[in-house]
């Protein structure tokens, strides 16, 4: 009898180490197919963001030759075209009271044409944002935009400054940028205030206009939802929040929320 309870004890316990065993098996396989997954995953996000820095790079880029186009046609063409014309009415005064007056003019004209010609070359350079930060991305915009267009701009910043990761300011600073050319091309605005703060836990974007405001529900412009949609998920990918408030002719606001880590 003994001999028969040992050779049970012995089946139970066999039985139990295998099941033991089997569970171990079981949970190593689970344990490593969801490392495995989370590894791809990962992957597979970083490889989505990559993508999206790469596309954000050439649509900056895009814009800014969009911008250098426009302004170098209505802008600073139209200053060397007045620069030339005083040109040639200064022949024959060059020596006199009103000659020196309007040389005087067509270098003022010309310095401010050079000024605007480096201003411009900034705008251009996407490695601005990357080397110099996004505040004076920002402060490089908001004076292209008083100097080159119609609207009212101006930039506020409060708190203190809070390091970024360069990408992060990328991203930030292309949703600034499809914010004004929003404002730009369907809002009819003649004022736009941009405030830049730094808190504790994130930092906020906010752009105000004066504009026409929209209903986003009733928006039938194709462009315009297609803007706000690749803003919505820019902020995404920064872990962030954007938010739109708007109502007809009151204007708009956009506020972006990006956590400082």
């Amino acid at each position: 009898m003994d001999s028969i309870d040992l050779t049970v004890f012995l089946l139970i316990g066999t039985m139990l180490i295998v099941i033991l065993a089997v569970l171990l098996v079981i949970i190593l396989v689970v344990t490593t197919r969801r490392q495995v997954k989370s590894q791809l995953e990962k992957q597979r996000m970083k490889l989505e963001f990559d993508e999206e820095m790469l596309h954000t790079r050439i649509e900056v880029q895009e814009q800014a030759l969009s911008n250098f186009s426009g302004e170098i046609h209505d802008g600073i063409g139209q200053e060397l075209s007045m620069l030339r014309l005083q040109m040639d009415r200064l022949e024959g005064h060059i020596n006199t009271e009103k000659g020196q007056h309007m040389l005087q003019e067509q270098q003022s004209v010309l310095k401010n044409t050079i000024k605007n010609l480096r201003l411009l070359s900034h705008s251009l350079n996407t490695n601005l944002i990357l080397q110099k930060g996004l505040e004076q991305a920002l402060e490089t915009e908001v004076i292209r935009l008083q100097n080159f267009t119609s609207l009212d701009c101006n930039l506020i910043i409060e708190g203190d400054y809070v390091t970024l990761n360069k990408e992060k300011e990328l991203l930030i600073f292309r949703i600034f940028q499809e914010s004004i050319q929003n404002v730009i091309k369907h809002a009819e605005a003649t004022q736009i205030s941009v405030t830049l703060c730094y808190n504790k836990e994130d930092m906020i974007i906010s752009i105000r206009d004066n504009g026409r405001g929209f209903i986003a529900a009733e928006s039938d412009s194709s462009t315009h939802q297609i803007g706000l949609s690749n803003m919505r998920r820019r902020a995404e990918l920064l872990k962030g929040r954007i938010f739109f408030q708007s109502s007809i002719d009151q204007g708009t606001i956009i506020q972006l929320e990006v956590p400082n880590k």
